[in-house]
């Protein structure tokens, strides 16, 4: 029997579709809190949809938040893909989330989200969005110092690493940022 004679019966062509639609179904279908779900149907129907379809729904952001705070790389990559469609209150949680991944994954957080959101947010920022504590500046330049990975990545690390240092810096030679001044006290 011929490939051409097979292809024409009716039940092979809706085999033939089956097998390509069942794929794409089931991806649209499976819980959006998978990375690679997340992954996959922004491949398929675009960052702004996916980021409408985890948003809307608390629980759902909730999860993607948690996963992002954890510092796994997986997740990493999926604040990194969501970067382009976050807005509002949803968007202002992601950048806090994503502030804190220094501290639990330098590597990927240096790779990752330091190109996406900029060195400053990632490095020089807590999830509040206020700048570096003197305490927290401290513990990152001594956790930038002893990730050798990290090195690899030379602009995202230089970058990182000047933002760590210049706080740290300031709060040796006694500098508080304008948040900390009393009342009556003038900045020189």
């Amino acid at each position: 029997m011929q490939i051409s004679t097979i292809f024409k019966s009716k039940r092979c062509r809706f085999l033939c579709i089956s097998a390509i639609l069942l794929p794409i179904g089931f991806i649209l279908i499976f819980p959006l809190t998978n990375p690679w779900v997340i992954f996959s149907k922004d491949r398929i129907t675009g960052v702004a949809w996916v980021y409408r379809g985890l948003s809307f729904e608390d629980d759902r952001w909730e999860v993607v938040l948690r996963g992002v705070k954890s510092g796994e790389s997986i997740w990493l990559r999926v604040a990194a893909d969501l970067k382009p469609a976050l807005d509002t209150h949803p968007g202002e949680e992601m950048i806090g989330a994503v502030s804190i991944a220094l501290d639990k994954n330098p590597e990927s957080a240096l790779k990752l989200l330091v190109p996406v959101y900029g060195a400053q947010l990632i490095c020089g920022e807590e999830m509040d969005g206020s700048p570096l504590t003197p305490d927290h500046a401290k513990a990152r330049r001594l956790l930038l110092s002893q990730t050798e990975v990290a090195k690899s990545y030379s602009q995202s690390f230089k970058d990182c690493s000047q933002i760590v240092s210049a706080i740290y810096n300031r709060s040796r030679w006694g500098y508080k940022p304008p948040q900390q001044i009393h009342v009556g006290h003038s900045i020189h």
